[in-house]
C-alpha cells in the first residue's frame, strides 16, 4: 500500500509547485514530457505525459502509520494554509491510497486530526484498492 500526496492536472509546473510548498516532489512532470510507464504485461516503455504532475509517496509498510506517513509526505513544506487552499483551487489535489487491500477504510487509515489536517489544505482522501 502506497500513501501519496499529488497534485494533477494540464497545468500543473512541478516547479510551481514546488516553489508554493517550499519542497520538492519524489517525481514531477509536465504536460507532454516524455515519461516512463509499466504496461500491463510489464513491459517499460516511453510515452508522453497526458498531464503534469507532482507527487511525494511513501509505503505505508514503511511508514508504520497514517500520522508517520503524513509526517514524511509533508515534510519540509510550507505550514502556510493559504497556499495549500489557493493550490486546491486550481489544480487536482489528492492524499491517495493506492493498492489498498480491500475492505481498507479511511478512517482506519487516518486518525480524525490526520483528517481535519488534509481538509484544512483542500485535500481529499481517496483509496484504489488492490486487483
Amino acid at each position: 500500500m502506497l500513501i501519496v500526496l499529488r497534485y494533477v492536472g494540464k497545468s500543473v509546473s512541478p516547479r510551481g509547485i514546488t516553489r508554493e510548498l517550499g519542497g520538492a516532489p519524489d517525481e514531477g512532470c509536465l504536460l507532454g514530457d516524455l515519461i516512463e510507464c509499466q504496461e500491463v504485461d510489464g513491459r517499460i516503455v516511453h510515452k508522453r505525459a497526458l498531464s503534469g504532475y507532482w507527487r511525494r509517496a511513501i509505503p505505508f509498510e514503511v511508514a508504520g502509520s497514517g500520522k508517520q506517513a503524513l509526517s514524511v509526505l509533508f515534510r519540509g513544506l510550507t505550514m502556510d494554509l493559504e497556499k495549500w487552499v489557493k493550490l486546491s483551487q486550481i489544480h487536482r489535489c489528492d492524499i491517495a491510497i493506492t493498492e489498498a487491500p480491500h475492505g481498507t477504510t479511511i478512517e482506519g487509515v487516518f486518525a480524525s486530526e490526520d483528517l481535519e489536517f488534509l481538509s484544512s489544505r483542500g485535500l481529499r482522501v481517496n483509496i484504489y484498492f488492490a486487483s
